[in-house]
C-alpha cells in the first residue's frame, strides 16, 4: 500500500523541487530519456519554502528489450541518477547549515506522516559536499504477471553530526566527523491477476504501470448490466533498507529492516480499488529499540483514482 522503505529512506527528503525537464522517446518509444535541472532547496516539503538556490541535476534512462501489446508481455530496465545540495537545516543551533537525514517508516500507516512513528531516524547530520543518489529498475510483464524490482544508493561524502568544521579546519564542541556515507536498499515484488483477462500495462511514453482496467467491472447485474467480479490481484513483496552509520565515541544512529508483504488488490473498476496488507518486519531500529526486533502488521485500503 505504501512505497518501499527504500524509497522513503533515499528518494523522499528530494521530493519538491522547482525546475525544468526535458523528455523524449526513441526507436518506436522502446528508449526513454529524462533530464531535469531544479533548485533543490526551494521546496524541502509540501508546503515548506527555503530561500536558498542551490543547483540540482537528475537524469533517467528507460529501455525496453521487448513489447508485444496483445500478449501484455515487455521489459523495461530503467536507470536513475541525480546530483544535489542538501536542504538548509531550519532549525535548531545548526540553522543555515547544509542538513541531511534518513527515515523510515512502517509499511502499514494509519494517519499522516507527523502522526507515525520512525522505525529508522539517523536524525541530523551535515556535510557540504551534497549528495549522489541512484537507482537500478527491472519491470517485467507476461500476461497476468507481472514482476518489479529496483536498488537505490546514496553517497553523502565529508559528512559531520554536531555541525560542520569552522572555516580554518577545525572542529567546534560537540562536531564529530562520520566519514564518507553510504545508504542502499532494494525491493522485489511479484503480482499475478486471478481474473481472466486482467494484466498490468505498461506507459511507454512515460514510463510506469498504465491504469488497471477490469475485464469486467464490479457488478450485481441488476436491471440490464451485466454481472461482473472486478479484477482480482494476489502479490508479494520483499523489502531491505540499512541506513546506520558509527559515531566516534557515541552509539551507532539509524539501522536497517526487512519486510515480507502478502497482498491483495480487488479492482472494482478502473477509478476504485480495495487494497489488503499483510506485513511483516524485522531488524534493528536505532538505539532506541530492540535489536532483532519483529512485529506482524495488517493494513486495507479503500482508493478512488481520478
Amino acid at each position: 500500500m505504501e512505497r518501499p522503505g527504500v524509497w522513503d529512506a533515499i528518494e523522499d527528503p528530494y521530493l519538491f523541487s522547482n525546475g525544468i525537464t526535458i523528455s523524449n522517446t526513441y526507436l518506436e518509444d522502446h528508449v526513454y530519456s529524462w533530464v531535469g535541472l531544479f533548485q533543490t532547496n526551494t521546496r524541502t516539503g509540501a508546503f515548506a519554502v527555503s530561500n536558498s538556490a542551490e543547483l540540482a541535476f537528475d537524469v533517467r534512462l528507460c529501455v525496453m528489450p521487448f513489447y508485444d501489446e496483445a500478449s501484455n508481455h515487455w521489459m523495461n530496465l530503467g536507470s536513475t541518477g541525480s546530483v544535489r545540495a542538501n536542504q538548509e537545516d531550519l532549525l535548531g543551533v545548526n540553522k543555515g547549515l547544509p542538513v541531511a537525514s534518513s527515515n523510515v517508516a512502517p509499511l502499514v500507516r494509519a494517519g499522516s506522516s507527523f502522526q507515525v512513528p520512525n522505525l529508522i531516524n539517523t536524525t541530523a547530520f551535515f556535510t557540504r559536499d551534497g549528495t549522489e543518489l541512484y537507482s537500478l529498475c527491472l519491470n517485467y510483464a507476461n500476461g497476468p504477471f507481472s514482476l518489479g524490482g529496483q536498488y537505490n544508493g546514496q553517497f553523502l561524502n565529508n559528512s559531520y553530526v554536531g555541525g560542520l568544521p569552522n572555516s580554518n579546519g577545525t572542529l567546534p564542541a560537540k562536531v564529530k566527523p562520520v566519514g564518507d556515507l553510504y545508504f542502499d536498499g532494494y525491493s522485489i515484488e511479484m503480482l499475478c491477476f486471478l481474473t481472466k483477462g486482467d494484466h498490468r500495462g505498461i506507459n511507454k511514453m512515460d514510463p510506469m504501470y498504465s491504469q488497471v482496467i477490469p475485464v469486467k467491472n464490479f457488478s450485481f447485474g441488476h436491471g440490464k448490466g451485466e454481472e461482473g467480479s472486478g479484477a482480482w490481484e494476489i502479490g508479494t513483496k520483499f523489502d531491505f533498507i540499512k541506513s546506520q552509520f558509527d559515531v566516534p565515541d557515541a552509539l551507532p544512529r539509524g539501522g536497517y529492516l526487512s519486510s515480507i508483504t502478502l497482498g491483495l488488490n480487488w479492482y472494482l473498476n478502473p477509478s476504485a480499488f480495495i487494497m489488503t496488507n499483510y506485513v511483516y518486519t524485522t531488524g534493528f531500529f536505532g538505539v532506541n529499540g530492540p535489536d532483532n526486533a519483529a512485529f506482524h502488521s495488517f493494513g486495507s485500503r479503500f482508493q478512488f483514482t481520478f
